[in-house]
């Protein structure tokens, strides 16, 4: 999993989370439809406070209600 997921690591403090996740270069629409490039993606759109959540347990609830109330 190592060589399709990377952190992203900048020399410069950025609003992003320090837990972001690097997309490859897809250069068509194929390529963006592919779990290397649909999974940093998703990842990067989860809010910090919960990706930083230290149980799967915990996160997987986090995730739900976060989920349910945006509904």
């Amino acid at each position: 999993m190592n060589e399709v997921y990377f952190p992203v690591r900048n020399s410069y403090n950025t609003r992003r989370s320090n837990m972001a996740l690097g997309k490859p270069l897809a250069k068509t629409n194929w390529g963006q439809k592919t779990i290397s490039f649909l999974g940093p993606n998703s990842w990067n759109d989860i809010e910090s406070n919960i990706q930083q959540l230290n149980s799967t347990n915990s996160f997987k609830h986090a995730f739900k209600k976060r989920f349910f109330d945006s509904i």
